[in-house]
Formats: structure tokens, C-alpha cells, sequence
């Protein structure tokens, strides 16, 4: 209950007043991490990564941005071990997707510090994930996507989305709601046909997740009003980030990158919990967004 009750106060206070939140959640990492980062003198952080989803390590880069640049710091994203390494593309992973993998906020020779420990990793990604929604956006603008990405979203959504009310369907489905390390209850897929059969013909829904499952189930029911990108799925249940049926892993977070940015374009987007969904308002701070877990959760513990 008392968890339950900070998380209210938590999201109340997000919504009432960014700033404060912003500033407690900063003085929240800060008490959570070793002497070293409170020190103000120029330093320039080198952020490696860890074997997680291609979102956690996003936030964790969005929270050490954002911290750097409070303080003045200098960032360097370097990003050669986690699960999207394909030598051939390179050692540093990030730069298959990103324009830059260094931030300057600081001219002056500075210290070097390398970020590998995970728990550190982990609260500078919980540290991004949690940010203000304005606040993360303006965060998010100087990370510079490439322009082939880019020009992939733009021509599927000039394709499929122009002049037509679009909803963004994201469904996290595998580990995240399944074995002994799952994150969330799983959402029925009836439960989502219900839901989405509120809206009228006028709109088309645009699915992303991970579970081919899904993606079928919502092509038996609603036909020609859906339509996907090309995506690498899993249909075993095995998450997609842990090297499946060798995929090429490079187009596992191309993939992710573009349905997220392919959500954040639809006029609504409905999410179940997921990085990749949460991570759409980091793009499009405006976009009306329901979490249908939080739905079912809630109408499920009234029954």
C-alpha cells in the first residue's frame, strides 16, 4: 500500500508541477550514486552498456544527457558489448542509429570517468524513463537520428497515414509479462479488440510489438483497418533482444526505432507498459496517450 501510495503522489506531482518533480527526481539519483558524480569539477563521463532492451539503454543515455548537461559535463556514448553489436557495422553500436555519440557541455580538459557498473547504468536509465515528459523532449531533440531512419518513417507514413485518423497500437508482449522476470501482467488480446472497437470506421490502426501472435489476431478481427511495418517478431515467446533464430540484431533496434516513431505520429496511441511505447512522448510530448494496462489492472480489481 505504502508503494502504491508514493507512486500516486509521484505521478500527482509530475502533472502538477514538472519543475519540483524534475528537481527531486535529480536529488533522487544524486543520493543514489557513489561521491564521484557529485563532484562539480569538469568531467567527461564515458556511458558503456549492458545486455537490455534497446529503450532501457535508451533512457539510460536520455538520463545521462540530461544529467551532463545540469552540470556541465561532457558525455561520450560508447556502446560495443550490449546485444546490437554487429562487428561488420562497427564497434559502438549507438552510432548504427544515432548521428553522435559525443556531447560537449564543457569545453575544458576534464577527467574521464567510464559508467560500467550496472546499477549505475540501471538508475540513469530509471533516472531518463522518469523525466517530465517537455522536459525529456527538448533532451531527446539533440539526439540526432539518422537520416535513413528517418526517410523510412517518413515514406511509410506517407504511404499509410496521410489524410487518414490513425490510432497507435502498442502491444509489449514476451518477457515483459511472461516467466520469472516479467514486469507486468499480460493484457488479454480481447481485451484490446473490445477497447478498439469503440472507435468507428473513420480510423485505421497502426500495430507494433513483438508478438507475431498479436499482429495476427488483430489482422482476424479487424482486417483492412490495420497496418504494421516490417518488423522482426518473435513467435516462440522468446524476447527479441536475446538473439533469437539469429536475426540480425541491427534490424531488431531499427525496428524498434521505427515503431516508435511511427506511434508517435498517430493521432492517439494506446500502450501497454513498455519502454518502446513509453518513449513515443519523448517524440511527441502532445500525443493523447492510454496506457490500457493501468485500464485493465483497474477494471480488473473491481470485479
Amino acid at each position: 500500500m505504502k508503494t502504491r501510495t508514493r507512486k500516486i503522489v509521484k505521478d500527482s506531482l509530475k502533472k502538477i508541477s514538472p519543475p519540483i518533480y524534475s528537481y527531486l527526481l535529480e536529488k533522487n539519483l544524486e543520493n543514489q550514486l557513489p561521491p564521484r558524480y557529485k563532484n562539480r569539477m569538469p568531467t567527461s563521463f564515458v556511458m558503456e552498456d549492458r545486455n537490455a532492451g534497446f529503450f532501457s539503454l535508451f533512457f539510460q543515455v536520455v538520463g545521462a544527457l540530461k544529467f551532463c548537461e545540469e552540470r556541465g559535463s561532457n558525455l561520450t556514448i560508447n556502446f560495443n558489448t550490449g546485444p546490437y553489436v554487429e562487428r561488420e557495422k562497427g564497434i559502438n553500436w549507438w552510432s548504427y542509429y544515432f548521428e553522435s555519440d559525443s556531447f560537449r557541455f564543457n569545453q575544458q580538459h576534464a577527467r574521464i570517468f567510464e559508467i560500467t557498473d550496472r546499477e549505475e547504468q540501471c538508475l540513469f536509465s530509471n533516472y531518463g524513463r522518469n523525466l517530465p515528459i517537455k522536459e525529456a523532449n527538448k533532451i531527446v531533440s539533440q539526439i540526432k537520428i539518422k537520416r535513413e531512419l528517418t526517410s523510412k518513417v517518413s515514406t511509410f507514413a506517407e504511404k499509410n497515414f496521410k489524410d487518414k485518423k490513425i490510432i497507435g497500437i502498442h502491444y509489449r508482449g514476451t518477457d515483459k509479462v511472461s516467466g520469472k522476470r516479467k514486469e507486468s501482467d499480460r493484457v488479454p488480446y480481447e481485451y484490446i479488440t473490445q477497447h478498439l472497437e469503440g472507435y468507428g470506421p473513420e480510423y485505421l490502426f497502426f500495430l507494433a510489438s513483438d508478438e507475431s501472435q498479436f499482429l495476427n489476431a488483430m489482422q482476424d478481427h479487424f482486417h483492412k483497418r490495420v497496418c504494421f511495418y516490417n518488423a522482426i517478431r518473435s513467435d516462440n515467446g522468446t524476447a527479441l533482444h536475446n538473439r533469437i533464430n539469429n536475426y540480425s540484431m541491427y534490424k531488431i533496434g531499427e525496428d524498434a526505432l521505427i515503431d516508435c516513431l511511427l506511434l508517435s505520429q498517430c493521432e492517439k496511441l494506446i500502450r501497454t507498459d513498455s519502454n518502446l511505447s513509453l518513449a513515443c512522448s519523448f517524440f511527441n510530448p502532445d500525443q493523447q496517450v492510454i496506457n490500457i494496462t493501468k485500464e485493465f489492472m483497474r477494471r480488473r480489481s473491481h470485479e
